[in-house]
């Protein structure tokens, strides 16, 4: 593909399109001499810039996966497994613990506090 115009103005030389499609970004000296220099040599003409915007939706995914990277690092300063709520946790579960009112209430409480945290993004 060869550009012969960028934002309307084909005044770009041959070796600033080649460096462009190539790796290499340009430098001024690439750049061909305008007809809207001053007596002084100061260029007259405005180049048109790049922007890129980053919306607040995607600002607070970014936010969210700092949140998610600090927390599995978190989970890596862990052991892997602990022995002592393993056993806790077998012992509530042959009791039936899981099962009574009061846990499955609160677990109830946080998966919704998550789900509308979720909704907030």
């Amino acid at each position: 593909m060869v550009m012969d115009k960028i934002n309307g103005f084909s005044n770009l030389s041959k070796g600033l399109l080649e460096r462009f499609q190539g790796s290499g970004r340009p430098d001024s000296s690439d750049l061909e001499p305008s007809a809207n220099v001053n007596a002084s040599g100061k260029n007259l003409r405005v180049v048109p810039s790049d922007t890129a915007d980053i919306s607040a939706k995607a600002r607070r995914l970014i936010a969210l996966r700092l949140v998610v990277d600090s927390g599995r690092q978190a989970l890596d300063a862990l052991p892997e497994v602990r022995q002592d709520r393993v056993k806790q946790a077998r012992d509530r579960l042959n009791r039936g613990y899981y099962n009574s009112i009061e846990v499955r209430a609160r677990v109830a409480e946080r998966l919704d506090n998550v789900a509308r945290k979720l909704e907030d993004l």
